[in-house]
């Protein structure tokens, strides 16, 4: 408790020891999530409002990445109760707003396209209002105008600590609910591998990034998984095989990593229902395995 370290060091030390109100808290206070302060700073806030100063508008900003933002999106209704104000909104990566208006409707969503990355911003036209590009990550030109208009607005990372104080805050969530329609279809379609353990299989992050270089793994790495005859993998690799991996692939059977015709990077809806079919889902850290275990399967 002596030591001095950056938030995010700290944040990860805390969860090991358990400490997991205090870890949010520390996490909470990263300067990345900063980003707004200098702008609406009249409006932001540090935590969820006090009741003798609840505004009558709010907006919650979603984690900058999609699974960051599946995995606490199963929160966002103790988020609106714990605030205790009339009108929440909540923004979203506009991929997922028919999925989490579905499966959280008391919830008012409202879409916002984020950029990671100034190389991201391909297309400027969505962020010309925003007063830096720094706020991309967060808001788009919609998400700005509610952001300048609603009396508070939080990051769900600082709303977090108010609503986690143990890990029995976390039992008991919510799950997401997939379009029944579309999930009776994956059904139907995954009957043939039903003899088989159906189990989704993704190896690397599309960041392609250092830290998440580290976790990832390589399909030679799983090969004996691959091997195992009770089990039917499909692959969930959502940005696609490289050249590499398509020539591994090459020398397996055919249906050793099942690959069906799914653009699991923007076709949320569809990804949902295959993934809600599965018996489980094995990934490195990544967007699948949130959205999996957003769903109820264990990943």
């Amino acid at each position: 408790r002596n030591l001095a370290l950056e938030p995010l060091i700290e944040y990860h030390l805390l969860l090991g020891l358990g400490c997991i109100h205090e870890a949010f808290v520390r996490h909470g206070q990263a300067k990345y999530f900063h980003t707004l302060d200098f702008y609406p700073s009249v409006h932001i806030l540090k935590s969820l409002p006090a009741p003798k100063s609840t505004p009558d508008t709010l907006l919650v900003l979603a984690e900058c990445f999609p699974g960051d933002e599946l995995r606490f999106s199963r929160l966002y209704p103790r988020i609106q109760e714990k605030s205790g104000v009339k009108e929440v909104y909540f923004a979203c990566d506009p991929r997922m707003h028919s999925l989490l208006s579905r499966s959280f409707p008391q919830l008012h969503f409202i879409s916002v396209k984020k950029g990671i990355g100034v190389a991201a911003l391909d297309d400027t036209a969505h962020w010309r209002s925003l007063p830096s590009v720094d706020c991309a990550c967060y808001l788009d030109n919609k998400g700005w105008a509610l952001a300048t208009k609603v009396q508070s607005c939080i990051t769900v990372m600082q709303a977090l600590p108010d609503v986690i104080q143990d890990y029995s805050s976390l039992e008991q969530l919510p799950s997401l609910i997939p379009d029944p329609d579309r999930f009776a279809i994956w059904q139907r379609r995954l009957a043939p591998y039903t003899n088989k353990l159906l189990v989704g299989l993704g190896w690397r992050s599309s960041l392609r990034r250092y830290d998440r270089n580290y976790w990832g793994i390589s399909l030679c790495q799983l090969a004996p998984l691959l091997r195992l005859e009770q089990v039917q993998f499909v692959c969930c690799q959502y940005d696609g095989c490289t050249e590499e991996e398509e020539k591994f692939l090459s020398h397996l059977p055919p249906e050793t990593l099942l690959r069906l015709n799914v653009d699991q990077m923007h076709d949320m809806e569809e990804t949902a229902a295959l993934y809600a079919n599965l018996d489980m889902m094995v990934t490195a850290p990544m967007f699948t395995s949130e959205l999996a275990g957003s769903l109820g399967v264990p990943s």
